[in-house]
């Protein structure tokens, strides 16, 4: 007990210095003794168990990238036994020669179709080989390596062909080693084969539809299975002929025949340790159904004992270079902070007697310097952040409350109401529907936004849907022209800008004209940086008293309402883009009125992205 009271006690009165150092030291150290106490004997088994868990992922992966190859083979035989002429061939009797249908549009149309497949499929070429007697057909043209119809004796000799002969085949997957060199080298290096029947006068004369395309679909994605070096993946069938490898002298060397494969597969789905020719391996095996193949995938064990021995090594020196380094950096970093850290203290303790007096500005910009020019900052400007925080926040919520006030006018929407209550007294039922659809869509553009931002191309929306009930409501009083150039229309306005100002030209400007007519028009264009929209009216006008406080919030010269929504717009792009942005007005009596609003560019992205 006396002991550990006197470490503590040792501990309490070291600096801050040496405790950082230490801290330092622990935290390289600690990592480097847990695992070497905990972990140094099986540190070189978890290395290969991740290694090889690697290339099991990797392997699981690509084999349904290996069975969707083998399908897309499949579905291309599926698609030509779904062609007419095919069936006419070989699935029903024929009527009539097969020279004569050999010449039809449906043998044309069908030659069109292989020909779409060899374009677009992984096929490379499609044969079929019939055993006609050439005594009584002439169905073969002179050229059989371009005809897509050749004599079944073009197969003798082939593996394919003598299986299908000794055996009760229907459809086989042809590796490379069951084609004869010229169907290799001409055609495919892999087929998928199929065999049928051609029934004419009775007698049923066997074919065999052969689709060519080469291995390279198979070794590629065998390739990208790859993560250890000297590694190799491959496909074997049940007669243990390759069908692909990534390396066929690696593929030799550790051959595995189909029998063992399959005997492993039923007893582990994973990596298993076996001796291939006195060679220890790690070897993953999968089952590719739909051609009966299996995709082998061996490691030898020799390298990756190899690459173990050599991180192992490297992490030992590594790991006794970080800890050397961390003594040396420890004490100097320490040395720098907390030298700076006692001045910032002792300067602090003044200001609990009231004293304010900043330190000598930082030559180190690190945390530490921060801190004291963070503190050097907050002695000068405390009381003016305080200020400038008051007046923020209560222009925020001045700004805040005037863009809501200005989304909805109420005495629009009980007019509007009043237009559809009067057409359906009226019996003007569908006028009334007309009303209530182009009012909802007005609405839904006014307060579906979430951001008090928008397009100038959507404001524009916004005002034609608000003319066409204007329009409705005062029958066909008011022409609305819009040209505005089509590479303004992305960039950014704020919400409800146009609206008040088009509101106000009609209700102030025509409809106190004495034909209570007139025309709105709005176009924009760009000044440098700057987009200028303008919005002019052949209304009444305004006289200059008027003109002069029409952005006041103390004119109320006006005899229908006031003007406190433009005011609110001309503030509002005030306090967003700052000095020089809002909305200037210019109009004489019984010339009408024109208003430019200025705003900043800003495309639609910095929108979407805010």
């Amino acid at each position: 007990m006396n002991l550990l009271c006197s470490i503590k006690n040792f501990y309490y009165r070291l600096s801050i210095r040496i405790k950082l150092t230490i801290c330092v030291v622990l935290a390289a150290m600690i990592p480097v003794i847990i695992i070497a106490v905990m972990y140094s004997g099986r540190l070189y088994d978890m290395m290969i168990a991740d290694t090889i868990r690697g290339q099991q992922v990797a392997t699981d992966a690509i084999a349904p990238q290996v069975e969707a190859s083998v399908a897309s083979v499949m579905d291309c035989m599926d698609g030509i036994r779904s062609q007419g002429y095919y069936r006419k061939l070989f699935e029903e009797p024929l009527k009539e020669p097969p020279l004569a249908l050999s010449e039809s549009e449906s043998a044309e149309a069908f030659a069109d179709y292989i020909q779409t497949l060899v374009d677009r499929t992984p096929l490379s070429a499609v044969r079929f080989y019939l055993s006609l007697p050439a005594a009584e057909f002439d169905f073969f043209s002179s050229d059989a390596s371009e005809d897509l119809f050749v004599p079944e004796a073009g197969a003798n000799g082939t593996y394919w062909h003598g299986i299908f002969r000794s055996g009760n085949y229907t459809a086989l997957h042809c590796p490379p080693l069951y084609l004869g060199p010229r169907e290799a080298a001409v055609y495919g290096d892999c087929a998928y084969i199929c065999r049928s029947y051609l029934n004419y006068k009775n007698s049923l004369y066997p074919c065999y539809i052969a689709l060519y395309y080469p291995s390279d679909i198979y070794t590629d994605v065998l390739t990208d299975n790859l993560t250890q070096p000297d590694s190799v993946s491959y496909i074997i069938n049940e007669r243990d002929a390759t069908v692909a490898a990534t390396d066929a002298s690696l593929a030799g060397i550790y051959r595995l025949n189909y029998s063992e494969i399959q005997h492993s597969l039923l007893s582990s789905n994973s990596f298993i340790e076996k001796d291939v020719l006195g060679n220890r391996v790690y070897a993953a095996f999968h089952y590719i159904p739909n051609a009966n193949w299996l995709m082998v995938t061996v490691t030898p064990k020799g390298p990756l004992i190899e690459t173990t021995h050599r991180t192992v090594t490297a992490f030992i020196a590594i790991s006794a270079s970080c800890i050397l380094a961390a003594i040396g950096v420890g004490l100097t970093l320490t040395r720098s902070l907390t030298s700076r850290i006692s001045s910032l203290i002792g300067q602090m303790t003044s200001v609990r007697t009231g004293t304010f007096v900043p330190m000598p500005e930082p030559q180190m910009k690190d945390e530490v310097g921060e801190l004291i020019a963070t503190y050097n900052y907050m002695i000068n400007t405390i009381d003016q952040l305080m200020r400038a925080q008051e007046k923020s926040a209560e222009e925020l919520r001045i700004s805040e409350f005037n863009a809501l006030q200005a989304q909805i006018n109420p005495h629009f929407l009980y007019n509007m109401m009043d237009v559809v209550n009067w057409m359906v007294l009226q019996g003007k039922a569908q006028e009334a529907s007309s009303v209530i659809q182009i009012l909802a869509r007005f609405y839904k553009l006014t307060l579906s936004r979430k951001n008090s931002a928008a397009t100038i191309g959507e404001e524009l929306e916004h005002v034609n849907t608000y003319m066409q009930l204007q329009n409705m409501r005062y029958p066909d009083s008011f022409v609305f022209v819009a040209d505005m150039p089509d590479e303004l229309s992305n960039y950014q306005i704020p919400k409800l800008t146009l609206q008040p100002i088009i509101e106000n030209s009609i209700l102030h400007g025509i409809l106190e004209t004495e034909s209570k007519t007139g025309t709105i028009v709005i176009t924009g264009w760009q000044e440098e940086n700057d987009i200028c929209i303008l919005v002019s009216d052949d209304g009444v006008g305004m006289s200059g008293d008027v003109l002069s406080g029409i952005l006041s919030e103390q004119n109320v010269h006006r005899t229908k309402g006031t003007n406190i929504a433009v005011c609110n717009i001309h503030n509002r792009l005030g306090l967003l883009y700052g000095e020089g942005y809002g909305l200037h007005y210019e109009s004489s009596p019984g010339k009408g009125c024109e208003v430019t609003i200025r705003i900043p560019m800003i495309r639609r992205a910095v929108i979407e992205k805010e």
